[in-house]
Parts: structure tokens; sequence; C-alpha cells
């Protein structure tokens, strides 16, 4: 960026609303003129103009050739040095910039004046407070003879082998069923999209996350060798985008079904684990809970740390444009958990005053959260790394059942990267600071 550009704006700042401020720039023809000449001189190396060797054409033939190409790497300098001008005149950290409501970006003509407007929203102010010297003390909690014999019947049901049932089915039973839809496939559908709308063959679980929405309340009760038919609603963030938002009707055949039953007795356990008696099994579950008990109390002290540097640091304010974003994501992961039939949309839509309080609620209190994390984040020069980034998806996409590299293209194509690196900051500050009191 040229140094000489930046110094010939002019900048007028305005505050339009808390967190949100208006700049008014404007660039005299003579520095856009000399900008686009520096500009055209640096392509003269590089592009072909008639009757001359390439890097010995005249910059103003060059210019006359290449103008809408020079307009457009004009403007983005421009823009480039409008937004350094901001940060270095307002002190403060741009966040996000939007056009003027109704306005538009001006044409820019290397003979005339530029005046344009943008809308910055700024990071909010505010001191950061000394968090080396936090006093937080959350001890892991006893175990307990009682916290061992829940482990063992909880392993009695994880341990516990498929069996087939008639039905009625219950939750968390494996339903292997055909179905059909009335989803029309597009001619380029992938073959994850296909499976989504019909299979011949497939089993679904009886439990959360739902292959097909609606579809654990529609089958419960369902019996092998009967049809059933239920409308599933997709949410709007939904990883398939042909079905994002839309209400698709299934029909499913259930033809087989299946059921855990637990282990009955210790002995049996054992065996199964491979362990050599009841002593054993308790000795190696007593570890287990332990490193629970460990995880459970150092999460617990990285959510007392946030709670008292949010105290300590007060109400912030927010910019707007991001708290309507972060706004309407909570408002659709609130939809998410929430509908997962046409009953529960209709629900949704006549509750909607009261999931966009929560909603708003959320969005403020997770930008207060990254806002403070991020400023000491800054102080100790804590970053994320691609490879902080990739082992990340790489968990989620097993937990999704997608390739990573899916998996990561879904999130770049609905901002969930952003959301990713946000909450992999977040943990490393917290991960910091509680090493600091420990």
């Amino acid at each position: 960026m040229s140094e000489n550009l930046k110094a010939a704006i002019e900048l007028k700042c305005s505050e339009v609303q808390p967190g949100q401020v208006k700049a008014e720039y404007k660039v005299a023809r003579q520095a856009i003129g000399a900008e686009a000449a520096e500009v055209a001189r640096g392509m003269v190396d590089y592009v072909q103009v008639p009757g001359f060797r390439k890097g010995k054409a005249p910059v103003k033939m060059v210019m006359v050739k290449y103008l809408p190409q020079i307009k457009d790497e004009l403007m983005r300098k421009v823009m480039g040095a409008a937004m350094d001008k901001f940060a270095d005149e307002q002190g403060t950290e741009a966040v996000a910039f939007n056009l003027p409501e109704g306005g538009k970006f001006p044409e820019l003509e290397l003979d005339q004046d530029l005046a344009l407007e943008l809308l910055f929203d700024v990071a909010p102010q505010f001191e950061v407070p000394e968090y080396r010297s936090l006093k937080v003390n959350v001890a892991p909690k006893e175990i307990s003879d009682a916290d061992i014999d829940e482990r063992i019947e909880a392993y009695k049901k994880m341990y516990a082998e498929y069996q087939d049932i008639p039905g009625p089915a219950a939750r968390e039973d494996m339903l292997q069923v055909a179905y059909t839809s009335d989803f029309v496939l597009p001619e380029d559908a992938s073959a994850t999209l296909k499976r989504q709308a019909a299979n011949e063959e497939s089993w679904l679980w009886l439990n959360e996350p739902e292959v097909i929405p609606g579809g654990i309340a529609a089958l419960i009760g369902a019996e092998v060798g009967k049809e059933y038919s239920f409308a599933a609603v997709y949410p709007e963030d939904y990883r398939e985008a042909e079905l994002a938002g839309k209400t698709v009707n299934y029909q499913v055949r259930v033809n087989k079904m299946q059921r855990r039953e637990p282990i009955a007795d210790i002995a049996g356990l054992c065996a199964k684990m491979n362990l050599e008696n009841e002593a054993k099994l308790r000795e190696q579950i007593s570890a287990s809970l332990a490193i629970d008990a460990k995880n459970k109390a150092a999460g617990e002290t990285r959510e007392k740390i946030q709670a008292l540097l949010e105290e300590k640091v007060g109400p912030l304010v927010i910019p707007p444009t991001l708290m309507a974003q972060e706004t309407q994501k909570e408002l659709r992961r609130i939809a998410n958990n929430l509908v997962k039939t046409e009953a529960d949309a209709e629900k949704f839509k006549a509750d909607i005053s009261k999931h966009k309080a929560a909603a708003e609620e959320a969005a403020k209190n997770k930008l207060t959260r990254f806002f403070i994390m991020q400023k000491i984040a800054k102080k100790e020069d804590i970053k994320v790394n691609e490879n902080e980034v990739d082992l990340q998806i790489k968990g989620m996409s097993r937990y999704y059942g997608l390739r990573a590299n899916d998996l990561r293209k879904v999130m770049e194509e609905n901002g969930g990267m952003d959301d990713l690196q946000e909450d992999l900051l977040t943990a490393k500050v917290l991960d910091f600071l509680a090493k600091q009191i420990a």
C-alpha cells in the first residue's frame, strides 16, 4: 500500500451508534491519478500491448488498454489505505465494515475526486484486568464406592450386545430400514445426498444426532415389517445445502430391529473387559473416574476464570453488525435443538420472541468472552495454528461421519471456520490462564 495514497486521504468520523462509526473519505483526483499511473507502471512488465515487446509499452498505452483492471486494483488500494487511515486516526480496531443503508461503492474515475462512506464496527475499548493473580480453586471430587457402582452399571449397558427384537421400538434401538422420499434430486447429486433421499438398506439409531430430522419421534413404537410416514424439517444450516431449510416427506419400512441387552452380572462384565475379577474392575474404574474428576475440575476452573474476568471487565459495547450476525447463529442453533417435526416448527414460530431474546443474550455473552480472550491472546502472543485447526476438524469429521475435507468445505461455506478459530483461541487462552494459577 502506498503511504502517499494514505496521506492524501481526508477522513471525517462520527459515531452512528455505540460500537459503530461512520467514516467519510475524500481522495483528491491528483492522488488517484498518481496512484493509477503507479499501478500501470507495475503492470508494464507483465502485459502485452500490440506493437510493443513485453515490458516496453508506454505507461499511457497500458492505462488505456487495461483501464478496467487498473481501476479494480486502484480501488483495492484505496480501500486498504482507507482502512489503515481509520485504524491510525481512531486508535481502535475495525472488526467489520459495511456501506451505509442504501449506499453503494462509487464509480472510480481517474480524473475526479473520490468520495466514499463506510460504516465500521469497532472493537470495544476496555482495560484487561490483572489475570495472572486470579484466585480460583476447584478440587477434584473424591471417588466413592457409589460412583464406582454407577459406572459398573453403565459399563453393563455399554458392553451389551445387540439382539433381534420384533418391536415396539424404543429410544437407542437400531432399526434396519428402507426408505424413499419426495425430495427431487438434482442431476449432479452427490452420493451422500442420494443416500439421504432414499436408501434400500440402512441402519437408523434412535438417538442423537439424527440421520433424518424427526426420525426418532416418528419411529419410536415402530414394529418390524410395518411402514411409517413422517415429515423431516431440515435446519437452515444443514450440511447438505440442497436440503437446508426444506421439509421432506419420508416413507420408511422397518425390516429388522435390534436392542442392546445389558450384561446381567459382574462376572460377565469382567470377561467382556478381559479383567481377572471384580477387584481389578473396580480398580480400573476408580482410576478412570479420578481422571474424569480431574478433567471436570479443570473445566470448572476455566469457567470460574472466565466468569471472574467478565465480572472485572463489566458490560462491553458489542459492535452491532457482529451482534446481529452472532444472534442469527445462536437462533439457528436453538432452532436445530428444538425443531424436529412440523409441529415443533410451528411451536418455535409461536415462541419466536422468547427465542430471539435468548439468542441475543447468548450472542452477547459469547462475544464479550471472545473480546476479552482475544485481548489477552494479543498480550501473551497466543495464536491458533493450522495444525490445531486440522486436528479439530478431523475429530469433528469422525463425529459427523464426513471426510475431513468435506467438513472443512461445508464450514468454509457457512462461516463455521471463523467460529472454530475463535473457540480454539478461547480454549488456548483459558488453558494458559489455568496454568498461571495452578
